[in-house]
């Protein structure tokens, strides 16, 4: 080998030996400690018994290499407490940070007394927030599956139409799982419903009554409270509407109204009957105007309407007849002259 052909060799093996140990000569900077929150998204709390205390316990585990760090700590409720346990037997009271080293576990513990309502929400939650950027906001569900202290049969009582100044009546049935005679009494959210409990076998009727003396829709909060222990047992809740026996698409007209025709005076009210079908007369008719009744609806046209010079409003009676039952009612038209060009 010649003298020129020996110093490539060795100067190729140095680059070779320099890029093989060039990674070792070449220190990478330590990863950054940081926490890693671990915890349960749902508990289940099953077969609670109603007012009676219990308590949810959430594990929470930092299986990072940093110190994780809990703050906000809070339940949905503010009848929850919230403690946090390190050891079994030793506890807190949340008022602060907690901080949970490298693979420590805390457990934060949610006191709460379930009431067994029906209607109520079946779950709570506990909510903290954390320095892991993983798990910055946290949030566990907590199911509640408690006994109910009494079954309602239906909980909503469906009322539909109920005619203004009569009374619509529904039932629920009351039960008691464990059995239980004590005394009852109702509390209503609206003053317009009356309720009664009578016994039936084992069980016990509620009878709940709605009167309203105008129209629109009512729902009814119904608390059915245990006199004995003196605290709720069951929720229901009424719904309907009380309705006009005899109902116009609007009491008022306004006119001249647009169309594919361009602007007219005319206009139509539809009747209807809650009962059935409704019989429409118009007994009088202003001048200046036609009315025309049948098939549940009346149309009211303006005539003449180029002698208005300003605004006017007639009231026209409406004589309407479903079954036995007659009423009258008056629609109100106002009227706009036409616009002129200048």
């Amino acid at each position: 080998m010649t003298r020129s052909r020996v110093a490539v060799a060795l100067l190729l093996a140095g680059g070779v030996a320099v890029i093989a140990f060039r990674p070792w000569a070449e220190e990478r900077p330590p990863l950054p400690d940081r926490p890693v929150c671990e915890y349960p998204r749902r508990l289940d709390l099953r077969d609670l018994d109603p007012y009676t205390a219990t308590f949810a316990v959430v594990p929470v585990r930092n299986a990072g290499t940093g110190p994780l760090v809990l703050d906000q700590i809070r339940s949905d409720c503010s009848c929850h407490s919230v403690e946090v346990r390190r050891a079994v037997g030793t506890s807190t009271r949340v008022g602060g940070l907690v901080e949970v080293a490298p693979g420590e576990t805390v457990e934060l513990i949610l006191s709460l007394t379930p009431r067994g309502l029906n209607g109520l929400p079946p779950f709570t939650s506990l909510a903290f927030v954390t320095n892991d950027p993983t798990a910055a906001a946290v949030t566990v569900s907590v199911g509640i599956g408690c006994k109910p202290a009494l079954l309602a049969d239906p909980p909503v009582l469906v009322f539909g139409d109920v005619l203004v100044g009569q009374t619509g009546t529904r039932t629920a049935r009351l039960s008691s799982p464990s059995g239980s005679t004590a005394p009852l009494s109702i509390l209503l959210d609206d003053p317009r419903f009356a309720a009664t409990i009578r016994e039936d076998g084992a069980d016990r009727l509620l009878d709940v009554r709605a009167r309203g003396e105008s129209p629109g829709a009512f729902e009814c909060g119904i608390t059915v409270v245990d006199d004995r222990a003196g605290k709720p047992v069951a929720r229901l809740a009424a719904k309907g509407r009380f309705a006009e026996p005899i109902e116009l698409s609007a009491d008022t007209l306004y006119l001249p109204r647009g169309s594919s025709k361009g602007l007219v005076y005319e206009g139509v009210v539809t009747v209807t009957g809650v009962g059935g079908d409704v019989t429409v007369r118009v007994p009088a008719v202003p001048v200046g105007f036609t009315a025309t009744a049948g098939d549940g609806r009346v149309t009211i046209r303006r005539t003449e309407p180029e002698t208005l010079t300003a605004e006017s409003r007639t009231a026209i009676p409406l004589e309407l007849t479903a079954g036995s039952l007659t009423v009258t009612r008056t629609v109100t038209v106002v009227v706009s002259p036409p616009r002129t060009n200048r």
